[in-house]
C-alpha cells in the first residue's frame, strides 16, 4: 500500500497493470489477452469485439453483427436481442418450414439430372 502511495505522489496516478500473455481461446495465438465479459475466456485483441450497447468487450463468439440499420453494428448477444425486439426494421425470422419438402413435385424437378 505504501508503494502505491509513493507512486501516486510521484506520478499522480496508480501503477498500470501488467498485461497478461495467454493463449487466445478463439484463434489459439499467444498474445496479450483480456477476458470476454460473457464467457470470461481469454481473448486476443483481434478476436475481441466491443458491444455498441453496453460498451463491454466480448470475444467474437459471444458477439454478433447486426445488419438492421444502414451501417453494420456489433452487439453482445443480450444487447442484440434487445435491439432486434425494438427495431422498426426488424424482419421476421423464417425457418426451414418455408423450404419445399422432398415430397413436393417442384423440388424433385430441380433435382433431376441428365447424365447421358
Amino acid at each position: 500500500m505504501n508503494a502505491n502511495s509513493n507512486q501516486i505522489a510521484q506520478t499522480g496516478s496508480l501503477p498500470m497493470a501488467t498485461p497478461s500473455v495467454h493463449k487466445c481461446w478463439v484463434c489459439s495465438v499467444m498474445s496479450e489477452c483480456a477476458e470476454c465479459a460473457f464467457c470470461e475466456r481469454e481473448t486476443c485483441e483481434r478476436c475481441q469485439r466491443q458491444c455498441e450497447g453496453c460498451l463491454e468487450s466480448f470475444c467474437s463468439l459471444c458477439s454478433t453483427t447486426n445488419y438492421d440499420e444502414k451501417y453494420d453494428r456489433t452487439f453482445c448477444l443480450d444487447c442484440n436481442e434487445e435491439v432486434r425486439r425494438s427495431s422498426p426494421n426488424r424482419k421476421p425470422v423464417t425457418g426451414f418450414s418455408q423450404l419445399p419438402t422432398p415430397l413436393q413435385q417442384p423440388y424433385f424437378k430441380q433435382l433431376q439430372y441428365n447424365f447421358q
